[in-house]
């Protein structure tokens, strides 16, 4: 099968629509379909020329509002709604309509999280039949030891790892103050985006 990953950004950028759609890249290639990831701020508006010839079995999108509004029209549609898309530009009513209008034509709408899509189904109660719930999963490259060696901490530690990009929107301040006063380390892994936000 050949399927298109449609992202706002990819490498180098660091970002998490970026980092899923690598492990999905990855795990569908090893089960031997033909998947191309298609860059929209590489592309530009030439992303839905670059898509219709090629002419994919199935266009995946990562954001609703970046990525699966701009392809709306391609067939079979199947939308990764991020939390952006669920808590930010639902709320907006600039960027509502493109949100909707792009979940409306997908045939699968896929969330980490029930929760996730819960603004949109109380917007649009008739979307629930085509969310997915589909949790990330997790790539160990060299393991909990090799983690635990290059920082430092002993095997007997107690460790919590947030795994995301620092920007306020992750909550990563929030982890912090939870975890303060309690015998644990916790490892904030992913790239600061946010510079005030991290510093």
């Amino acid at each position: 099968m050949e399927i298109a990953l449609v992202v706002p950004s990819y490498f180098p950028k660091i970002t998490g629509n970026a980092v899923s759609a690598k492990r999905i890249l990855t795990g569908l290639c090893g089960a031997g379909h033909q998947v191309k990831i298609v860059d929209v701020e590489a592309l530009g508006v030439y992303v839905d020329a670059v898509i219709a010839a090629w002419d994919p079995d199935v266009t995946h999108a990562f954001h609703a509002r970046r990525t699966g509004f701009l392809v709306k029209d391609r067939r079979p549609l199947v939308i990764s709604l991020t939390g952006t898309d669920c808590s930010r530009d639902l709320g907006r009513e600039d960027s509502r309509r493109e949100v909707l209008e792009a979940c409306r034509a997908a045939q699968a709408l896929v969330v980490n999280h029930r929760a996730t899509a819960e603004p949109l189904l109380a917007l649009e109660p008739a979307l629930a039949p085509n969310v997915r719930v589909v949790p990330k999963g997790v790539v160990r490259l060299e393991g909990e030891r090799a983690m635990r060696a290059t920082l430092g901490i002993p095997p007997e530690r107690r460790i919590f790892v947030l795994p995301g990009g620092l920007r306020p929107v992750k909550g990563q301040l929030a982890a912090i103050r939870a975890l303060d006063g309690l015998d644990v380390d916790l490892i904030l892994a992913g790239p600061t985006l946010s510079e005030e936000y991290g510093a």
